[in-house]
């Protein structure tokens, strides 16, 4: 008879590491569910009160002329820097190109001969007039010599004009103590022949409106300026910022005289990322402190942002004088805002297609946009802006569905 035995049953047993690896895994699927699966909230809209205040680097914006001549060898300005005129003043004296100082040595001549003719029938006759205007003179010569071996930092055109002017007064003068003579009329005419040569050579150049004098060029008078506003660039305003130079294919620096800017109107700009909730709100009065002044304060209106690319161009308005911007191209400094409005949590503003904010209230598909007044931590002062729906505190607003990885490593 055959005997069958039974199966054997084998018994398991688990390690512990096979309990710590199952409660590993678990916490680890948890984790990923909290970190990257979206979660919804909501937030209540209340009153707020809020001061902002940002570093930001500016481009300044001017209201300004570029006046330009033909091409000249030589400038001789009639007004200093940064001087206010009245329209019909003479700004400078252009020499053409291919102007020689030789031109001016002939006539030098010509009123020394004259002199010596002069001299010669006043034979010892002792005028005080006359060393009073020839003690003058040389002083004035003696200058002269000195910018031209030296190059002193004496302009030279300057002080030929100076001369001349004295030369113009003693001749005027001798001319009323001294019988003209068939010598003295032949220098007369030459004298007059050599005048008008030098004149042809010479222009004068007079403001045709009031504003202010800047001989000062950078490249970018053309292109950022108030004129152009409209059409500026993101690369434009950063490229001013950084000092890059700026090359206007229209603009021949030997052609370029001086700009005649409006004192009372000026601008600045500075650039903020499309995804940055904080620009400025067209309308609003911000307050800006600039490097270098850190005792005045600067009142700007906000003008309607830009946008350009992928960021904005936010544009201030002054309406007081220019003082040193004149000149300056580039500054930083810190703007700042103090808003009342509405107060909520910074996960409840929105992104248009176009870089817009704006809100969305629990229950309504409707979007409400909204302009940024300020931001403090994860709180934003918000107001409606345009024609949108008016918000009211209370309100229940739907938040961005954000997982936490993006709300602890997300940039905003």
């Amino acid at each position: 008879m055959a005997t069958y035995r039974g199966s054997k049953r084998t018994k398991y047993v688990f390690k512990p590491r096979f309990y710590v690896i199952c409660v590993s895994l678990f916490f680890v699927i948890l984790a990923a569910l909290v970190l990257f699966i979206p979660g919804s909230g909501q937030c209540v809209i209340a009153e707020g009160i809020m001061d902002t205040e940002v570093q930001q680097s500016f481009a300044v914006i001017r209201n300004e002329q570029v006046i330009s001549v033909d091409k000249y060898d030589r400038i001789q300005h009639k007004v200093e820097e940064g001087s206010t005129v009245a329209a019909g003043t003479p700004v400078a004296c252009v020499y053409k190109w291919g102007y020689s100082d030789d031109m001016m040595q002939a006539l030098l001549q010509i009123e020394a001969d004259i002199y010596e003719e002069q001299m010669t029938q006043l034979a010892s006759v002792e005028d005080l007039g006359l060393i009073d205007v020839n003690n003058r003179i040389e002083v004035v010569k003696d200058r002269l010599q000195s910018a031209i071996l030296n190059k002193g930092t004496e302009d030279v055109l300057t002080i030929e004009n100076e001369l001349t002017a004295l030369l113009e007064e003693r001749q005027a003068y001798l001319a009323t103590r001294v019988q003209s003579t068939e010598t003295l009329n032949a220098l007369y005419q030459e004298r007059a022949t050599r005048l008008d040569q030098l004149n042809q050579w010479r222009t004068d150049v007079s403001t045709a409106a009031d504003g202010r004098v800047s001989f000062y060029f950078d490249g970018y008078e053309q292109a950022l300026n108030v004129a152009k506003l409209e059409i500026i660039s993101t690369k434009l305003v950063l490229g001013a910022i950084k000092g890059s130079s700026a090359t206007d294919p229209t603009m021949d620096s030997e052609k370029l005289l001086y700009r005649l800017v409006d004192p009372n109107v000026w601008y600045v700009a500075f650039i903020t990322s499309g995804s940055d909730m904080y620009r400025v709100v067209e309308g609003e009065r911000y307050e800006v402190s600039f490097s270098g002044e850190s005792e005045t304060t600067y009142v700007g209106i906000a003008q309607k942002p830009l946008k350009s690319g992928d960021s904005f161009i936010n544009i201030l308005k002054f309406e007081r004088d220019i003082g040193r911007y004149i000149s300056i191209r580039s500054i930083k400094g810190d703007i700042s805002l103090h808003a009342t409005g509405l107060t909520v949590n910074k996960d409840a503003i929105l992104f248009d297609e176009d870089m817009l904010t704006y809100v969305k209230v629990k229950g309504s598909d409707k979007i409400i946009y909204v302009d940024i007044l300020g931001i403090d931590g994860d709180n934003v002062l918000i107001r409606a802006s345009g024609d949108s729906d008016v918000l009211a505190v209370g309100q229940t607003l739907v938040m961005s569905q954000k997982n936490l990885f993006s709300k602890l490593f997300g940039n905003d």
